[in-house]
């Protein structure tokens, strides 16, 4: 699949990310606010790739956050992927170019 807009469009212009419908209404502003944090800092070139111990300092629950963030990604052609993954248990998080195909 290509892509609907370059990284950098991505960056400039990143898609509007849903929460999960079961959230509740009261949680909704910070839930919103951690998934845009988060979002920012994938999107952040100059900093090395995040790991799942500084997205957890963002959101205890960030795997619901990046799943959130990913089915956002895959509807203009890009995906969040672990890209490297150390013994210690730490895994780094990076946005890539979707694989899925269209056919």
């Amino acid at each position: 699949m290509t892509p609907q807009m370059t990284f950098l469009q991505l960056q400039r212009r990143p898609p509007e990310v849903l929460l999960n419908p079961s959230v509740d209404d009261e949680d909704l502003p910070r839930l919103s606010r951690q998934c845009r944090k988060i979002l920012r800092r994938l999107l952040n070139k100059d900093l090395s790739a995040p790991s799942n111990k500084e997205l957890s300092a963002i959101a205890l629950k960030y795997t619901g956050r990046l799943s959130e963030i990913r089915q956002a990604l895959q509807q203009v052609g890009w995906n969040v992927v672990v890209i490297k993954r150390l013994k210690s248990g730490l895994n780094y998080y990076g946005i890539v170019e979707s694989e899925v195909n269209d056919g």
